[in-house]
């Protein structure tokens, strides 16, 4: 799945994953969107918000999805 997903994104498209399981797709995101209850929560450059928020992606998560 991995090759596939590599070889069809090449730089030049987009694609929407949605995902639990953040270390399987972290390796693909540039652009990353955080949607909760319905409005975007968060949204930005993968580095832009590790940097600002200054967490690993997967903490992010947690911070927004947790209850």
């Amino acid at each position: 799945v991995r090759d596939t997903l590599l070889k069809t994104l090449d730089g030049q498209k987009s694609m929407v994953i949605t995902s639990h399981m953040l270390t399987d797709i972290e390796f693909l995101i540039d652009n990353v969107s955080f949607i909760k209850n319905g409005r975007v929560y968060l949204e930005g450059s993968l580095e832009e918000i590790r940097e600002r928020k200054n967490k690993s992606l997967e903490e992010i998560y947690w911070e927004v999805y947790s209850v």
